[in-house]
């Protein structure tokens, strides 16, 4: 569905282009999927020792919400031209919200 947005500072109609993004795919993010989400209940120590506990915990997590494939490579940041790149960038984010919050500092 494509709606006009006349009330931008330019006067000049925008597309605004809103989808239905399936719950299987690496883009949806569920109501909960929040930045401030508490994801693992391990953190990272600063000394690195808890290190393979804490990417255990932290993969089974992403595994969980879809989103390994943004760390591990396989879903690469799409170009500018494709309509996914929001999306990508929108997931992207939450997921450094969550590998920050993730980390003892």
């Amino acid at each position: 569905m494509v709606k006009k947005d006349t009330n931008n500072v330019n006067s000049k109609p925008v597309d605004l282009i809103t989808s239905v993004i399936s719950t299987t795919s690496p883009y949806y993010l569920h109501p909960s999927d929040h930045p401030s989400l508490i994801f693992v209940t391990t953190l990272l120590s600063e000394s690195g020792d808890n290190y393979f506990t804490w990417r255990f915990s932290f993969l089974n997590a992403l595994h969980s919400k879809n989103k390994a494939c943004f760390v591990d490579g396989t879903l690469q940041r799409p170009g500018v031209d494709f309509p996914d790149l929001q999306s990508w960038i929108q997931c992207n984010a939450v997921i450094i919200s969550w590998l920050t919050s993730a980390l003892e500092l």
